[in-house]
């Protein structure tokens, strides 16, 4: 019998006053869903025999790239596909993976940098789905993985993990004196000052990533704190090596010095994270473009412009910059940051775009001597804006114990919900009024309720008071 994709699907629904929000979300929607969730060719991707053939499918990282990518994978099951298709979303984290030495690994490609995020993505997986069968695997992968990033990619002497930085595989993401050459290739990896770089947000996706291997070790019922142990280490050379003044240094240079330049993901997984200790402070100091927050500023010296990793927004990361406002409680910087990522998709025909230069326009920017575009359809540009609405502003969250709402409505949002929202074996219609961040009252199924969690089954009403 043929297999349908609407049979592995939930489809949830925005509720919102704000037209502009529900049309993008539903096209942000429409991206992750059918644009971008495409057929799972297992000779290419089933190397560990794990795939699901009842839901033959996975979500690719955009409509130029067919593949999910490891980073992209995590991405979008995080911030989409966890809710909306729980078992394709296995799959995409499934197809970045291998099998070696009798086990399951995270596949062993040239970008290991920044690869122990997916450990990151599989734990949320895991919470979202409370599948243990995944669980089992995903730690063996992670010890695996962390085997080889210790033995390989760690400055023993710095106590930091070495590498690039999240997601900046081409080198206009980095100083012109790292360089091989300035004409030399657009891949960073072949560049060995960067390799030995240390860069704030990979050593920040680490420390996450160190808890949620120890979290992944306890849901089995295994000890974790060897790794909690390491995170909290790793915190300390964070904050020893790369605080400042400002707020943190972009990377450490192979001989210690600091690169000043503002890295945007290096400052929100800090402030998410919880290895900052005033996440609203920092936030609030961040430079910002016109249309909006971009990855690395500002200009790289030297080289030119508008550089593809340097001086230009990748909305995903903005999509992050919103999740992390909102719940510092800075209401009014995440809405400001969120109409701006509004308007960039409308803007472009209600297309997510990769990158945009600093006047909202489609830019693919320049690298190593050539001009690229800026890729159609791109993924986690949709996926990271349904998670600004879901993790930022209705603050979702969840735990081993049940599902949370900590909400952060500006008052351009007020009255804004999601309904068909599904988590395990539970469905949620969440609706608020008011705006803020302080709960004054919840209210379940009709019931008046003390506090949080909701269980994992069930279908549940939920409506919250906000002041």
């Amino acid at each position: 019998m043929e297999k349908k994709l609407e049979n592995c699907q939930i489809r949830p629904h925005i509720c919102t006053h704000h037209p502009e929000l529900a049309q993008i979300f539903e096209a942000a929607l429409d991206n992750v869903m059918n644009i971008n969730t495409v057929p799972c060719d297992w000779g290419t991707y089933n190397r560990t025999g794990k795939l699901d053939s009842s839901c033959p499918w996975m979500i690719r990282a955009g409509a130029c790239y067919e593949q999910p990518w490891t980073r992209d994978a995590v991405l979008n099951t995080w911030n989409c596909g966890n809710f909306t298709q729980p078992g394709i979303a296995r799959n995409t984290l499934l197809a970045v993976c291998e099998q070696r030495q009798g086990h399951m690994v995270i596949q062993q490609d040239d970008q290991d940098w920044d690869r122990v995020i997916w450990i990151i993505g599989a734990w949320q997986h895991v919470l979202a789905t409370g599948n243990r069968d995944f669980a089992k695997d995903a730690l063996a992968a992670a010890e695996y993985e962390w085997q080889q990033a210790e033995n390989n990619r760690f400055h023993t002497g710095y106590g930091l993990f070495t590498g690039g930085s999240f997601f900046n595989d081409g080198i206009s993401g980095y100083p012109l004196d790292l360089y091989e050459s300035a004409d030399g290739p657009g891949f960073q990896g072949l560049h060995p000052k960067v390799r030995a770089a240390m860069s704030l947000s990979t050593n920040c996706i680490s420390y996450g990533a160190y808890l949620c291997t120890a979290a992944l070790a306890e849901f089995l019922g295994h000890p974790g704190d060897c790794f909690r142990e390491k995170a909290k280490a790793l915190k300390k050379r964070i904050q020893d090596n790369f605080l400042t003044q400002e707020g943190y240094a972009y990377l450490l240079y192979p001989d210690g010095r600091q690169c000043r330049m503002q890295e945007a993901c290096g400052w929100i997984f800090a402030a998410m994270s919880g290895i900052c200790d005033d996440p609203a402070a920092l936030l609030k100091k961040m430079q910002r473009s016109p249309a909006g927050l971009t990855s690395i500023c500002p200009d790289f010296e030297g080289v030119k412009t508008p550089a593809r990793h340097n001086q230009l927004i990748w909305p995903f990361i903005n999509g992050f910059f919103v999740q992390a406002a909102a719940q510092a409680g800075e209401l009014e910087l995440a809405y400001k940051e969120f109409d701006l990522l509004t308007k960039l998709y409308l803007g472009s025909g209600n297309h997510f775009f990769e990158i945009y230069d600093q006047e909202g326009r489609v830019e693919g920017g320049w690298q190593a001597g050539s001009h690229y575009d800026s890729c159609h359809d791109q993924t986690w540009s949709a996926s990271l804006y349904i998670g600004a609405v879901l993790y930022g502003f209705l603050g979702l969250k969840i735990t081993t114990k049940g599902i949370h709402f900590t909400p952060a409505v500006p008052k351009e949002l007020e009255g804004l919900g999601i309904e068909g929202l599904q988590i395990r074996e539970g469905r949620i219609a969440l609706t608020t009024s008011g705006c803020g961040k302080r709960i004054q009252k919840i209210c379940v199924n009709g019931k008046d309720a003390e506090n949080f969690p909701i269980p994992f089954s069930g279908e549940w009403k939920i409506h919250l008071e906000l002041a």
